[in-house]
């Protein structure tokens, strides 16, 4: 149900690409408000963990803490090692422990300490965790397609929303950029937490957010500039030095 078509995979954005956010965007109730940036030069790398363990792939896990595979953990440390020219001065990370190899690798390739935020777990599926993605579409259709159509709000599953995954993932970045301005920072996450935090940065509608793509062990770079938020680079498996 994922759709692709406003960011290829891979792709290298133009440097001057901008998408001021909504006011509605901004009004997240009981959160302070997400932005159209702030104009301090931080540049963000969102990245996003690598395969899980065989027996959970094609399953729904969302916010369970499901392992990595063998090739994940060599992904992880594969994607270690080709960040380790890039800059990056705090390494933010879920923690869950898929996303926890890549953030510690990265943290420790720059003698820093990791920071772990439990607001960087992936989003709570609910009822729908441990299902089969195949079953999931089959027996509850529906279901699939409200979410879809309403990710912001729609909660039927007795999981989270995306603005429940905001309301807890968008202070992170927020600390970032106080603590950071104008340097470079990574925060090591989940496909729908990322996804909901370049949506907001973007102001993209939550029904299209899905085109925006991060897939595993790959990542995207938002740069806070004085303009507002520019995605760089989208869905990249490697640093490109160009901005």
């Amino acid at each position: 149900m994922a759709l692709y078509g406003r960011f290829s995979a891979h792709q290298v954005l133009p440097a001057n690409i901008h998408l001021p956010m909504s006011a509605r965007a901004q009004e997240v109730a009981g959160h302070p408000r997400p932005h159209a940036g702030k104009g301090s030069g931080t540049a963000v790398w969102l990245l996003r963990h690598a395969e899980v363990t065989p027996e959970w792939q094609g399953r729904v896990y969302g916010g369970m803490d499901i392992p990595l595979s063998p090739e994940g953990e060599r992904d992880s440390d594969r994607m270690a090692e080709v960040f380790a020219r890039e800059p990056i001065v705090a390494v933010y990370g879920s923690p869950l422990s898929r996303a926890r190899r890549l953030a510690a690798a990265l943290a420790r390739g720059r003698g820093i300490e990791l920071i772990e935020r439990p607001g960087l777990v992936e989003i709570d599926r609910g009822r729908w965790s441990g299902m089969m993605v195949d079953e999931l579409h089959a027996r509850l259709p529906d279901e699939v397609k409200a979410f879809h159509a309403d990710p912001w709000s729609w909660r039927a599953h007795a999981g989270e929303a995306d603005e429940d995954v905001l309301v807890r993932a968008w202070p992170v970045v927020d600390e970032a950029l106080r603590a950071h301005a104008g340097r470079t920072v990574a925060i090591v996450c989940h496909y729908n937490v990322a996804r909901v935090i370049l949506a907001c940065a973007l102001d993209t509608p939550p029904s299209r957010s899905f085109e925006l793509r991060v897939e595993k062990a790959h990542g995207s770079l938002l740069v806070d500039a004085p303009a507002g938020w520019r995605l760089v680079h989208s869905n990249v498996n490697a640093p490109v030095t160009v901005r």
